[in-house]
């Protein structure tokens, strides 16, 4: 295309914009057409031949069709429409656009929003090895320092934590997880989970984390699958394990109770305390 008067209809006059040089034109209407959320160096370097792709970047970035990111090599596109629920994970995307290797992935309670379960937004949450360096580029995001031992899923194009992934990490380390709301999803999050995979989650750890777990799978509608959970994993006879005792809080007027799990040996603190209350309110 030989001038900005070819931009598509819906690239002309947007707010903030100015019209690129002429033979970047066909750059912004390829950006548009395929809702490009990240433009990396290496994807610019194909739009001109008479520019670097760091000035090719630069002109883009000066008439407003990119917009800088905190990840080296890489540029937020103006025109790019985040599927739903994703749209505070722009720089993990351009994190791993641009270094496929980095092993971040959507974790946490996000797991939960980025699926369509939790139906109100939550800080972005990213998993982690606990062993590896946190780029810096990714400090925005709340971390938990989890490696999955089964798979990941895709979703829009970048990592996801498995459904057993988050019900292992929710019952192993409770007191690093937020429980608002957690009687409008969990049921969504243990009907999704195979027991198989939870118990690969769970492999070599303590007992109390099973029976925390299998617990979590009681509340959340799946007697079966917390059944079958329990008959994967070791006896529970060391109880009673503490589910979310250390949680800060604990200590304060509250109109709830403790509840006792016999058939789990769990004491749970953490979702009687947020089953029936909204505290943000």
């Amino acid at each position: 295309m030989g001038s900005a008067a070819e931009l598509l209809g819906n690239l002309r006059g947007i707010p903030g914009t100015a019209a690129p040089p002429a033979d970047l034109v066909s750059a912004v209407n390829q950006l548009y057409e395929a809702n490009a959320e990240v433009a990396t160096l290496d994807q610019i370097a194909s739009f001109s031949v008479s520019r670097t792709p760091q000035q090719a970047a630069r002109a883009l970035r000066e008439r407003g069709w990119l917009f800088p990111l905190p990840v080296n090599g890489a540029w937020g596109v103006t025109t790019g429409f985040p599927a739903p629920h994703m749209g505070g994970f722009l720089s993990l995307r351009a994190r791993l656009q641009v270094k496929s290797s980095t092993p971040a992935c959507i974790g946490g309670r996000s797991t939960a929003e980025v699926r369509g379960w939790l139906r109100r937004p939550t800080s972005p949450a990213i998993g982690f090895p606990g062993e590896a360096r946190l780029p810096r580029s990714l400090a925005e995001y709340s971390v938990l320092r989890w490696q999955p031992r089964i798979p990941l899923d895709a979703l829009h194009g970048l990592p996801v934590w498995k459904p057993e992934t988050l019900l292992a990490y929710m019952g192993t380390r409770p007191g690093r997880f937020p429980w608002t709301d957690i009687a409008e999803w969990l049921w969504e999050a243990c009907e999704n989970a195979d027991p198989a995979l939870v118990a690969a989650e769970l492999e070599g750890r303590p007992a109390g984390t099973w029976a925390r777990t299998a617990y979590l799978m009681h509340r959340g509608e799946q007697p079966d699958a917390a059944a079958a959970l329990l008959s994967l994993g070791p006896p529970l006879d060391n109880g009673p394990y503490y589910f979310g005792r250390g949680i800060p809080g604990l200590d304060d007027p509250m109109p709830w109770l403790p509840v006792w799990s016999p058939e789990f040996n769990v004491v749970d603190y953490a979702l009687e305390r947020h089953w029936a209350y909204d505290w943000d309110l």
